[in-house]
């Protein structure tokens, strides 16, 4: 029996509808790429707040040699920013490929200051940027979703 189109397009929506899980990630991943300088300027105001990631302050704190340096450039002394030249905050750079987003800096002393103040700390988004992100996110993703589901 000969399948009318109304039955056909019934048929591809269902095939499409097994594919939601799959559309509603690549869909939230597209949405989240939009969002790339926001997340990179997110990361730069929390490294300047001294904050890690978890919220909890930059340690070790500067040395008095730091501290007298950073005080003849007018920089803040009361808490570790890793703002010195700018490079390294110039160098971070957030990346959505795939169905993943990266974060890291290209930034020469990188390596260094992850040794001395934690790799898995400095970048990326405290709780309050991620979900201020991921809040942006969905209605993107949503409106891509239905786009796929529907055309």
């Amino acid at each position: 029996m000969k399948q009318t189109e109304g039955q056909k397009k019934i048929k591809q929506f269902l095939g499409r509808l097994n594919n939601l899980p799959e559309i509603a990630v690549s869909s939230f991943f597209a949405s989240l790429k939009r969002e790339e300088k926001e997340i990179e300027d997110d990361n730069r105001t929390q490294l300047f707040s001294g904050e890690y990631v978890d919220g909890s302050r930059i340690k070790p704190k500067y040395t008095n040699l730091t501290v007298a340096i950073k005080t003849k450039k007018g920089q803040p002394t009361d808490r570790v920013t890793l703002k010195d030249t700018g490079a390294f905050y110039s160098g971070i750079k957030a990346t959505v490929k795939s169905n993943e987003l990266i974060i890291d800096s290209t930034d020469s002393k990188t390596s260094d200051l992850f040794t001395k103040y934690g790799s898995g700390q400095l970048l990326g988004l405290n709780e309050v940027n991620h979900n201020d992100i991921v809040e942006k996110s969905i209605p993107l993703a949503n409106k891509e979703i239905v786009l796929k589901l529907f055309s």
